[in-house]
């Protein structure tokens, strides 16, 4: 069952997209954020499989938020929810990882049909396996300071 975080600050659209969403076979919200910082910390929580991010989020903006759930969870499907789908916008969402950038007041299909094309297009199998693996290597080398973990770093006398 595919797992998905909702993020957004009107109460009414977290509600439209859960029933929305949870219509889809093997769907289901896992959890809800009403601004950016929750977001960030339920996505490390909750580990979801999909990510949607509304723009204008008090805290954090979607952007960033997008960026640092990314850092921790480098396979999840972000997708951003907004009313602001310019093609500034768009471009700008591309550059902080975001696959798509949907109208909220676009027809709800196009939101499940986005959902499930990226869905579909995820690694799967061993090539899942292997992308998690590297996006894991990768995410702790650039975490570890220069000298840390190394018997051979500043400070060490030889």
């Amino acid at each position: 069952m595919n797992r998905i975080l909702i993020a957004d600050g009107s109460d009414i659209v977290r509600k439209m997209l859960k029933l929305l969403l949870e219509s889809g076979t093997g769907w289901t919200v896992c959890g809800e954020a009403i601004d950016g910082n929750e977001a960030v910390l339920k996505a490390r929580e909750l580990k979801p499989d999909v990510v949607i991010l509304d723009l204008a989020m008090s805290g954090m903006n979607g952007l960033f938020v997008s960026r640092e759930i990314l850092k921790s969870l480098p396979n999840a499907v972000i997708l951003l929810h907004t009313v602001n789908n310019i093609p500034a916008v768009i471009a700008e969402a591309k550059k902080y990882g975001i696959r798509r950038v949907i109208g909220k007041g676009e027809d709800g299909e196009r939101l499940l049909s986005a959902i499930r094309e990226e869905l579909e297009a995820r690694p799967k199998g061993i090539a899942a396996l292997l992308e998690q693996t590297a996006n894991n290597g990768a995410n702790a080398e650039q975490s570890e300071a220069p000298g840390e973990g190394s018997e051979d770093g500043p400070g060490k006398a030889n």
